[in-house]
């Protein structure tokens, strides 16, 4: 098989815009894999996650120019330790959590970690409540 270049521009994902397919909740990691895969490929994206409902919890995940992963999570003070068991760390005092992976970043370890957050804040089915805010980010 041989590869040939786009006549055509490239539409990155933010352009394309992010809709997830699933209403069933297992399928939501797979989804996620899939969209984490394709901001690394793009770069310079932020992807942001909301909970409607209470307690609130927003999760952001941002690749930056060379394909590095950061995710923050920002809840209830009361829910820190639980997020802190769960794999996020704490910030600098700013009230968000955080995690990050070095290119190259393998999506199943930060796609599991986002899950189970919003699994924690969100009534399921969670796949069909969610929020979603796709942007450029480093422009």
């Amino acid at each position: 098989m041989v590869l040939h270049p786009l006549e055509e521009r490239v539409v990155s994902l933010v352009e394309d815009g992010l809709v997830l397919h699933t209403h069933h909740d297992p399928e939501l990691l797979t989804e996620l894999c899939g969209a984490l895969c394709r901001m690394i490929i793009d770069h310079n994206c932020q992807l942001e996650f909301r909970t409607g409902g209470a307690p609130q919890c927003r999760v952001s995940l941002q690749v930056d120019t060379v394909g590095n992963l950061e995710a923050s999570v920002t809840a209830d003070p009361a829910e820190l330790d639980e997020l802190i068991e769960l794999g996020w760390e704490r910030a600098d005092g700013d009230g968000e959590l955080r995690s990050s992976w070095d290119d190259p970043v393998s999506v199943a370890n930060p796609a599991g970690l986002v899950l189970a957050t919003l699994q924690r804040f969100a009534v399921p089915p969670i796949a069909t409540k969610l929020e979603i805010t796709m942007t450029n980010v480093f422009a």
